[in-house]
């Protein structure tokens, strides 16, 4: 019985250790499943630990305890940021609560003064081939004092009844990927709020639709770019899905320093 369980064990450590593989070696099935699913091997590692407790085996409980936090650990980053970041759920509610019922031109006012300190509400969503409904979308950006809106899986015909909608009255400059029979399952665009100093339709070239981005400077010493993406998922080619990530965070490092880039979208993450 205790040989089964540090063969169990020895396979649970070395499944934990692939979240550690550096950027790219991952890009071969079923490897972005198994990390993925790393958050969850607390449950065997614990059931192990309990299991050499009870066994009066130390070493195998000691070894299975670190193990459950090791997989505990995978997610420390995410929980830490919802702790510390001001926009929680609760910091959220307290906005939509207190939403103004001004004019437009108040409404550019303010969130231009947001954008000096470097604060926007934005919002993203994966139109799915073009079907979504195109008033909710623009409900929901009215409702919600959207500044930035990111959309993926866009088509010509979704664009168009945007427009019809008042998606333009309320958003007024846009940047939108090119469309091509490549994209997986439409193109990107990116709406916002306050004329930006500089757009482009590629902002990180990547085996996936393209990446539009828009940039604005915050002060003299800062800018900030927002881009929407949507790489491609293991699903339709783990090598194409691990180059779109890799191309993502390249794109998010390779800004100046004290420049900001926001990456909004449907981004197939996997892990």
């Amino acid at each position: 019985m205790s040989v089964a369980l540090w063969i169990v064990l020895l396979v649970c450590v070395l499944w934990i250790a692939l979240s550690e593989m550096p950027a790219g070696w991952d890009g071969h099935l079923p490897l972005p499943y198994l990390i993925a699913l790393t958050p969850l091997l607390w449950i065997p590692t614990l059931a192990i630990a309990i299991a050499g407790a009870v066994r009066h085996d130390t070493a195998l409980a000691i070894v299975a305890a670190i193990a459950c936090i090791a997989s505990l650990l995978r997610k420390i980053a995410y929980w830490n940021n919802n702790l510390t970041s001001i926009n929680t759920a609760q910091m959220v509610a307290d906005n939509i609560a207190k939403k103004r019922e001004t004019s437009c031109g108040t409404h550019t006012s303010t969130a231009a003064e947001a954008a000096k300190h470097g604060r926007f509400r934005v919002m993203t969503l994966n139109c799915r081939y073009g079907r979504a409904n195109a008033a909710a979308i623009v409900s929901a950006v009215k409702e919600h004092d959207v500044a930035v809106l990111a959309l993926q899986e866009l088509t010509d015909d979704l664009v168009a009844a945007l427009d019809e909608a008042g998606l333009s009255d309320l958003l007024p400059y846009r940047q939108l990927g090119e469309n091509k029979d490549t994209d997986n399952g439409g193109f990107n665009g990116i709406w916002i709020r306050i004329e930006p100093s500089d757009t482009s339709p590629i902002t990180a070239v990547i085996p996936a639709a393209d990446v539009p981005g828009v940039c604005f400077p915050i002060d003299a010493m800062r800018g900030i770019t927002f881009v929407s993406a949507h790489p491609k998922s293991p699903m339709r080619g783990c090598r194409d899905w691990s180059a779109g990530i890799i191309g993502l965070g390249e794109l998010a490092t390779s800004q100046k320093q004290g420049d900001i880039t926001v990456v909004l979208g449907d981004l197939n993450s996997g892990t």
